[in-house]
C-alpha cells in the first residue's frame, strides 16, 4: 500500500522524493488605491490603516478557498502574495477580494499579476509556507482550495 498524500501536488514533507510544487495560483490587481492613516478597508471597518498605505485590490477571497487564518489584525502575521516580483503582506480579505500593502512596490497597476502560490521572478510562496503562517498544516491549505478558481492543466 502506498499513500501518496501531498506528493501528487508536489509536496514532500519527508524530503525523501525530488518533487516540485504542481500548483501555481495567481490572480490580478483589480484596483490600486491610497488609504490614509485612520481609514478603513474591508468589511465593517475591520482593517484600519496605521499609516498612509498604497493598497492593491486583488481578485480572490475566502470564497475561493484562501484560508481565513492567513488574515489577522497584524499584517506582519498575515499571508503574503507576490506582486511585481516582491512579497507583500495581505491586509484584509472579503469573500471575493483581498487587499495587499504595495506601498513599497513601484508601479503596481491594474492587471498586474499577483501570485498566491508559486514562483515569480526570484520569490516563491509554497503551501508549506502558508501553512506555517496560518498555524496549520500543508494538507489544510491543500484541502481548502475551492472549486471556484479557474484551473488550467498543463503537462
Amino acid at each position: 500500500m502506498v499513500r501518496p498524500a501531498a506528493l501528487w501536488l508536489g509536496y514532500d514533507p519527508t524530503g525523501t522524493f525530488n518533487v516540485q510544487p504542481a500548483i501555481t495560483w495567481k490572480t490580478f490587481v483589480s484596483n490600486v488605491l491610497i488609504a490614509e492613516q485612520g481609514e478603513s478597508i474591508s468589511y465593517f471597518g475591520s482593517c484600519i490603516m496605521k499609516q498612509k498605505t498604497r493598497v492593491a485590490v486583488l481578485g480572490f477571497g475566502a470564497g475561493d478557498g484562501y484560508v481565513r487564518h492567513l488574515i489577522t489584525p497584524d499584517p506582519k502575521k498575515n499571508g503574503i502574495v507576490i506582486i511585481r516580483g516582491k512579497k507583500v503582506p495581505l491586509l484584509s480579505m472579503n469573500m471575493d477580494q483581498a487587499f495587499a500593502d504595495v506601498t513599497d512596490v513601484e508601479d503596481v497597476k491594474i492587471d498586474d499579476e499577483a501570485y498566491l502560490l508559486g514562483r515569480m521572478v526570484n520569490e516563491e510562496i509554497t503551501m508549506d509556507e502558508l501553512g506555517r503562517i496560518a498555524g496549520t498544516s500543508t494538507g489544510h491549505i491543500q484541502c481548502s482550495l475551492g472549486s471556484r478558481p479557474l484551473r488550467i492543466y498543463q503537462e
